[in-house]
């Protein structure tokens, strides 16, 4: 169906956030475990088809805040399982470990970019100080960094005040007088940010 998405459109349209919502609730049900006790056929076939429809412009444009939120959570989270890429005997973890990475690439792409910068503003926020997941923090200022270095084409489409509203939420939970190393990487990535937006909508 995704892949005759002009065929199928209106249908897949009318429910991206209930297929997205469906997405996330398997994706913690085969992830949520030990890394041994994956189902890694499921998975890999699975995960192929996540990668299919974040590829699909017309499905993740209709996509709520709410479920990009939901979606990255989990795509991100299970990029850091530990020895993911080792397991499976015809390196089924090495690719289910490629398609988790590029199916969230494809949500920086093609997701509403006001919702995608808000995400992860709010995931940082979320995560900032996780011990069980010390490097999430790093990887969510990479899908950061990445937007940032294509703002100008973005500029137009983007709803300031949510995204300013959405760093300034992140800015109050940091502990100015006793910053982490997580922090002040934060700090840096709303800066890099903040300035880009300023630079392009100085008018």
């Amino acid at each position: 169906m995704i892949s005759a998405i002009e065929t199928n459109k209106d249908v897949l349209i009318n429910t991206a956030n209930e297929l997205v919502s469906a997405f996330t609730h398997v994706l913690n049900d085969i992830f949520d475990k030990n890394v041994e006790d994956i189902p890694l056929r499921f998975a890999k076939y699975f995960i192929t088809i996540v990668l299919k429809t974040c590829s699909c412009k017309e499905i993740m444009k209709e996509v709520s805040e709410e479920k990009i939120f939901d979606l990255a959570e989990q795509l991100l989270t299970r990029l850091l399982i530990d020895n993911l890429d080792k397991v499976g005997d015809n390196k089924e973890g090495e690719l289910i470990l490629k398609n988790l990475n590029s199916s969230m690439l494809r949500l920086l792409e093609n997701c509403n970019h006001t919702y995608i910068f808000c995400v992860l503003f709010n995931l940082l926020r979320k995560y900032k100080d996780y011990p069980l997941m010390p490097k999430l923090p790093n990887l969510i200022i990479k899908c950061l960094l990445k937007l940032s270095k294509i703002l100008e084409k973005l500029i137009d489409k983007l709803d300031m005040e949510k995204i300013l509203l959405a760093i300034h939420e992140y800015l109050i939970v940091i502990n100015h007088d006793n910053k982490t190393q997580n922090d002040e990487m934060g700090i840096r990535i709303v800066k890099t940010v903040t300035n880009e937006l300023v630079k392009l909508k100085r008018d």
